[in-house]
């Protein structure tokens, strides 16, 4: 699952969706690195995943350049 820009919102949002399948690993970024700890932790309880399948990036065009090795101008 890549999850970009969901800021503030992002376990209010995630907390009303409910999937189907299972989610296997995760790509979000996250710019606060305050709220770093709290998020992967949250994920990784939402999701029945291990903290180490979650990747973190500063920001999208980060996710994108890593993940789909796009790089950005």
């Amino acid at each position: 699952m890549y999850i970009l820009g969901l800021g503030s919102g992002l376990n209010i949002n995630l907390s009303n969706i409910r999937f189907q399948n299972k989610i296997s690993d995760i790509h979000v970024t996250i710019k606060d690195d305050g709220l770093k700890d709290g998020i992967v932790n949250f994920l990784s309880e939402k999701f029945k995943i291990n903290q180490i399948e979650i990747k973190v990036y500063n920001d999208c065009c980060d996710l994108v350049d890593n993940c789909f090795n796009a790089k950005q101008p």
